[in-house]
């Protein structure tokens, strides 16, 4: 199965060098799930709510919350999508499509685990989100891996990484995945041609066996397409002038 990771930004040289980093070594940030853009990541329900009490949510939160806090100590997770072609995936994780989507091959990453000096895994191995109405409480199996219904559409999966004995001592931070398992790099619809060609040449640098592809407006339907970067034409972008307010020409 591949599974694709949609990067940030690709803008500037820090940037950019992390897509190096990544392309080079297999470089990747498993984030603290504190810092995450849902407030209720693993953050589970520690103080179930009991009808009539006078405790405050606001008060029940900051308890929940010093959970997440432990929990972000001392795990990192890393995210990803079966999906290279959604549209809310590449506005709300790619720069609104003037970033990246890089294709991991789950097998290579599933059989290639990391170990640190002491023998000790970087992860596991690659766990499904679940999708629920129901907030997960502190006796829940797993609450790492269940969020709000209202994110379905990103049809997640983590590579959880904890804290153990040995250097590097995992949890969260930056490790290196098995370079090999990258298979794929596209680049999003909004990316500017000499980004595109500062793209392709450092893919062709420093991983000729990794596909290059691109995205494309569907021309008649609210859609992307994946194609390969070789069958992408060289269109310049072209412009327009339009008489605004006040017979103010503007030029885009």
């Amino acid at each position: 199965m591949m599974i694709y990771q949609y990067r940030r930004s690709i803008d500037g040289t820090k940037n950019f060098g992390y897509f190096i980093d990544l392309l080079k070594d297999g470089k990747m940030k498993f984030g603290k799930p504190s810092e995450f853009n849902d407030p209720f990541d693993c953050c589970p329900s520690v103080i179930p709510h009991i009808s009539g009490s006078t405790l405050p949510d606001a008060a029940i939160d900051e308890v929940n919350r010093s959970r997440q806090s432990i929990v972000s100590a001392i795990y990192g997770i890393a995210c990803f999508t079966t999906d290279p072609e959604k549209m809310l995936m590449w506005s709300h994780y790619g720069n609104q499509h003037r970033s990246l989507c890089v294709g991991f091959d789950s097998e290579i990453l599933n059989k290639n685990i990391p170990l640190n000096d002491r023998g000790n895994p970087l992860y596991a191995g690659i766990d499904k989100v679940h999708y629920t109405n129901d907030r997960p409480t502190l006796q829940s199996n797993n609450y790492f891996n269940n969020k709000s219904s209202s994110w379905e559409y990103e049809n997640e999966f983590r590579i959880i990484s904890q804290e153990k004995r040995g250097s590097p001592s995992w949890g969260p931070g930056v490790f290196c995945l098995p370079v090999n398992s990258i298979k794929e790099v596209i680049i999003g619809a909004r990316v500017i041609p000499t980004m595109i060609e500062k793209i392709s040449v450092t893919v062709k640098r420093l991983a000729p066996n990794v596909k290059l592809k691109i995205a494309v407006p569907h021309p008649t339907k609210f859609d992307l397409k994946i194609i390969s970067i070789k069958d992408f034409p060289n269109v310049a972008r072209s412009s327009a002038v339009v008489s605004g307010a006040n017979d103010n020409w503007h030029h885009t």
